[in-house]
């Protein structure tokens, strides 16, 4: 007696998710049944993760798939939605791949008998076959109706991820708050290589790696009880020095700085690290206003 195939896999929108859904569905044993591409560099990532896949129209995708996957954009997804609703195959699941938005975007597809899900991979992706690695082990946040919740969980379970529930009307914090440590951090971290390598360090990354990774590993560990640096103690001497500093190499930098000094430091007066005399200093310092006083002297 022979045991039912898997269920073939459609990816609708082939970038960095959608490879690393492919390349990892693939790998478990599921036929990729097909794939949509619009570019040319989209239809040579196809052949390279996951050779002989036929490329075709959305539609098409959806017709020909047990389980097809939008790994569009955030913001395509309701037109996409929309537009593969008279194709659907009643009972079949679809699934976005969106952290923002929940299973309303998916409406018109409930509504011709689809089994609406999101599922969103709490990491990032190089669009490579390496993907299927990152995906071990990761968390990956799961919504779906009640009913049809332990299909969307043995899913990230075959990519071998880490599935947990998020409510519907929760993703869009829980995407915000990933954005935050992440993306935001990424951004952070330019400017940082950025300004090093314009006063002449050779190699950024090896000098900000160590530093930076045990910031992270505080934070993570240890919330805003971590946090160092002049913000942290109200230096508001240094902080405008770094703000000019920065402005003199690139005015984006000094205004970046300024930004997230200031809530650096309402952060740090929330959590009872600076009285309001400091914080007042130090914020009307960064304001440009010549009202600082030098601040004890401290590591970073």
């Amino acid at each position: 007696m022979s045991l039912p195939a898997p269920p073939s896999i459609g990816i609708v929108g082939f970038g960095r998710v959608g490879a690393a859904f492919a390349a990892g569905f693939a790998a478990c044993g599921h036929r990729i049944a097909g794939a949509s591409a619009n570019r040319s560099e989209t239809r040579d990532r196809i052949d390279a993760i996951v050779p002989g896949t036929p490329v075709m129209e959305p539609a098409e995708v959806l017709a020909h798939s047990d389980v097809t996957f939008l790994t569009v954009p955030d913001d395509a997804v309701p037109t996409l939605a929309a537009a593969l609703a008279p194709c659907v195959r009643p009972g079949a699941p679809v699934v976005h791949a969106c952290g923002v938005v929940g299973l309303e975007v998916l409406e018109p597809l409930r509504a011709a008998g689809a089994i609406p899900m999101a599922i969103h991979p709490a990491m990032t992706f190089t669009g490579s076959s390496l993907d299927v690695g990152r995906m071990r082990g990761a968390p990956f946040a799961v919504t779906a109706p009640a009913l049809y919740l332990p299909i969307a969980q043995a899913l990230v379970a075959e990519l071998g991820g880490e599935p947990f529930t998020v409510a519907d009307d929760d993703r869009p914090a829980y995407h915000a708050a990933l954005v935050q440590a992440a993306n935001h951090s990424q951004v952070l971290i330019a400017s940082a290589r950025r300004v090093l390598g314009a006063i002449g360090v050779g190699d950024p990354e090896a000098l900000l790696r160590p530093v930076v990774l045990a910031a992270v590993d505080g934070a993570l560990a240890g919330g805003i009880d971590a946090l160092t640096g002049p913000a942290s103690r109200g230096d508001a001497t240094t902080l405008v020095a770094h703000r000019q500093a920065l402005e003199r190499v690139d005015p984006e930098d000094g205004s970046l700085y300024r930004a997230v000094a200031l809530a650096a430091l309402d952060a740090a007066r929330r959590a009872g690290r600076l009285d309001e005399t400091r914080y007042v200093i130090a914020r009307d310092a960064l304001d440009g206003q010549d009202s600082c006083t030098p601040g004890p002297a401290g590591a970073l």
